[in-house]
């Protein structure tokens, strides 16, 4: 088993450059990193040539065979481009596109991948950043949990990343953060997740999808509506769900130039504000909470709760700076069967 993932082992203190490390397993081979943290700048990573294959003393030493090169099936080798070179296209600002392969050009975020078990693989690319990049490390959210590290980029001039790690049946939302050299990473975030899955399995059949709603929102204003859909605003009025389809548009208007990001909070029944989510992004002026959707706070992945009443503001965040949004607006979620919208006399 090789193990992929990095994985804090231990610390040592500045002045001793050694550590000990007591609990290797037998039959894993390991490759090492040291990270020298530093006070007002970015981590010193040094990372060793080529892992170290640890064994018992009782295990036979493995055996080289004559050539290095394994000799692949002709039935799963997979057909990259006759020179092997990957495909390189423009990407949109602010993007992140993922493919097959580094020879594929058809964009799967939101939508899934079907691999064979032995050519599992996901390419995530991005745009130019500019000339003051140092280098990309590149994170994954599995299944909408918490995003964790899994690789860097070290030239500059990649913007792509093969990624040799994903596993069937689980779906993976990439982040991409630019390492500069004298100011703070640029991040960028997929728009939504992938689903990766063995070429075998049956085809996830497409629920029709309508194209969401988008319409002007006054300045400093927030609206909510029942889904991305809907265009009526039940600001300080009800939302009647059924119970398999819970959910709220949260939208708002700001005209400030230069938002990287919006961090959306909630005030639940007069209780005190708590982190909702984000969008990931400055240029989308809704947020669509439901049940699984990407960006929410795992204390409220399960969706809006019938019988609540929540209150919502958010943060927008403006080259670095923090800035309060907008005001506060009720909106209440009942469990009445689905029919239309009642305002609160």
């Amino acid at each position: 088993m090789i193990v992929r993932q990095n994985i804090l082992r231990g610390w040592a203190q500045k002045d001793i450059q050694y550590y000990a490390w007591r609990n290797p397993e037998f039959g894993n081979h390991y490759l090492f990193s040291v990270f020298a943290l530093r006070e007002g700048a970015y981590p010193i990573r040094i990372e060793a040539e080529a892992p170290v294959l640890y064994l018992s003393v009782d295990d036979s030493l493995p055996t080289p065979t004559a050539t290095a090169t394994a000799t692949p099936t002709a039935t799963f080798t997979p057909s990259p481009s006759p020179t092997g070179t990957p495909v390189v296209f423009e990407i949109p600002d602010n993007t992140i596109v993922v493919t097959d392969d580094l020879h594929s050009t058809e964009d799967l975020v939101g939508k899934y991948d079907q691999d064979n078990p032995l050519d599992a693989v996901l390419a995530v690319r991005w745009p130019d950043l500019g000339e003051d990049i140092t280098s990309y490390h590149i994170y994954v959210s599995v299944d909408g949990d918490e995003s964790i590290y899994i690789d860097r980029v070290k030239d500059p001039s990649q913007t792509y990343f093969l990624w040799d790690g994903p596993e069937f049946n689980h779906s993976y939302q990439f982040t991409v953060y630019a390492l500069r050299s004298a100011t703070e990473p640029i991040e960028i975030k997929a728009e939504a997740p992938v689903l990766f899955l063995d070429e075998n399995s049956v085809t996830p059949t497409p629920t029709p999808t309508n194209t969401p709603i988008i319409f002007d929102v006054p300045d400093r204003t927030i609206v909510v509506t029942d889904d991305l859909y809907s265009v009526e605003n039940l600001v300080g009025g009800v939302d009647d769900d059924t119970s398999s389809d819970r959910a709220l548009t949260i939208r708002w208007g700001l005209s400030e130039p230069d938002v990287t990001d919006f961090h959306l909070y909630v005030n639940v029944n007069g209780a005190d504000d708590i982190y909702l989510g984000r969008t990931g992004t400055g240029s989308r002026l809704y947020f669509d909470w439901r049940e699984g959707a990407a960006g929410i706070d795992p204390a409220f992945r399960d969706g809006p709760q019938f019988n609540t009443v929540y209150q919502l503001l958010f943060l927008g965040s403006f080259q670095g700076a923090s800035l309060s949004g907008l005001d506060r607006k009720e909106i209440s979620s009942t469990s009445r069967p689905a029919v239309p919208h009642r305002r609160l006399q």
